[in-house]
């Protein structure tokens, strides 16, 4: 569902600002205690992980599991890799959990898990034979993409349980592409990159910080949007030739089987696969 379609069934409205203020506002889009974060975390863990085997041909061999910042340390949620004999896991904040929304927390999950960073450099991790480049370079994009990729697969998967999470990411998508060169090419302010922020799901103090990060870190933010938008571009491309022939679950060990690559080395893949499966008749 649409946005505009969601705020009239949740508030009787379907103007995006009154739809992003009431959400704000709605005590039922937020956490009640620290417990009840872990036992949601766990769950959609969980769901997403039993849903990828019907999306993807290949699961990572090793687990991920949930490691709530410690006291001492910041973050709102991010994935660290295996390393050595320490498993994968995905870092979550158990503080305030009043000002914790649901919605964001799905979204989060499904972002820096399953079906994202973990399936996607879990796997990179189980290929053998890559070349030694991939141990010493990393290609932000193309992990940022993927992860941002999942989260609209994780709408097709039904994985999202809350509607505020569906307003949410209908709501921010692609916004990056936009704060990042307003700042860097059309000299934006500052007060006007947060308002921009702010009209689309980002509290005053998430839109500071990413203005923050997008003036130490130009482009970075447009990588999610451009790889994302890239992959769904070439799915689409993928499904229009091969039709019938085309599965999912296919096309995503195409995306997934080099580990990170550049965007053009993988548009190579993707339209080199299209063309030695698509039917001999439509040459």
């Amino acid at each position: 569902m649409k946005v505009a379609e969601l705020g009239l069934e949740l508030y009787e409205t379907n103007k995006l600002p009154e739809i992003m203020r009431r959400l704000k506002d709605d005590p039922s889009d937020y956490f009640k205690t620290a417990n009840e974060i872990m036992a949601t975390n766990n769950q959609l863990l969980s769901k997403a992980k039993e849903a990828s085997q019907l999306w993807f041909s290949t699961l990572p061999s090793s687990d991920v599991s949930i490691k709530p910042y410690a006291p001492h340390e910041g973050g709102r949620g991010s994935y660290e890799g295996a390393t050595g004999d320490n498993p994968a896991y995905f870092r979550i904040s158990l503080n305030n959990p009043e000002k914790q929304s649901k919605g964001s927390n799905e979204i989060l999950t499904f972002h820096e898990a399953y079906p994202g960073h973990h399936l996607q450099l879990g796997i990179e991790k189980d290929i053998v034979g890559l070349h030694p480049l991939t141990k010493i370079t990393f290609i932000g994009s193309y992990s940022e993409g993927w992860a941002r990729y999942s989260e609209q697969l994780a709408e097709e998967m039904n994985l999202y349980e809350s509607k505020s999470a569906l307003i949410r990411r209908g709501a921010w998508p692609a916004r990056g592409l936009v704060v990042d060169p307003g700042l860097h090419l059309k000299a934006w302010t500052k007060e006007q990159a947060i308002a921009y922020m702010m009209k689309a799901t980002r509290s005053e103090d998430t839109a500071l910080n990413t203005y923050r990060r997008v003036i130490i870190w130009p482009a970075q933010l447009t990588s999610y949007d451009v790889e994302g938008e890239e992959i769904k571009a070439l799915r689409q491309a993928a499904k229009e030739v091969l039709g019938d022939k085309f599965d999912i679950r296919v096309f995503h060990s195409k995306i997934l089987e080099n580990g990170s690559v550049p965007l053009s080395a993988l548009r190579t893949t993707i339209n080199r696969w299209i063309e030695n499966n698509r039917d001999i008749n439509d040459l």
